[in-house]
């Protein structure tokens, strides 16, 4: 079963991320790196915002949980943070480890499901490391 990370600012604009509506971490804004210093070294700044994530209690979630994927839910503010760049120790994305996906909210009904014929699953991939 997917892990979902809840990730929030809180009223002094911390990011708190939390599983299971336990914490993990809290992160003050200005100690996540921007984007130019993420393409620029994406490995040693991206283990700032894995740390951000909850850092290792969240592998050793990850590594528990038998789909292998994160599922990120996001506030306003916290859709801002290129997430996908969270690195793991060496040269290693959390993204390329693990499933790892954004929710987004629909503001439409989403339609039934036909009754006959395939399902369809649109995915929009994207790679974190092109501006």
């Amino acid at each position: 079963m997917a892990l979902t990370l809840k990730l929030t600012a809180d009223p002094q604009g911390r990011f708190v991320a939390a599983l299971n509506d336990r914490r993990l971490a809290v992160t003050a804004p200005d100690a996540l790196p921007g984007l130019p210093a993420l393409q620029a070294d994406p490995y040693n700044e991206g283990r700032r915002l894995f740390a951000a994530l909850g850092g290792h209690d969240l592998l050793n979630a990850l590594e528990a949980d038998r789909d292998s994927l994160l599922l990120l839910d996001l506030d306003e503010a916290a859709q801002a943070v290129p997430w996908e760049f969270a690195a793991l120790s060496g040269t290693q994305l959390l993204a390329a480890r693990f499933g790892l996906l954004r929710l987004i909210e629909i503001d439409r009904p989403t339609p039934p499901a036909p009754e006959a014929g395939p399902l369809n699953f649109i995915a929009l991939a994207a790679d974190p490391l092109v501006d």
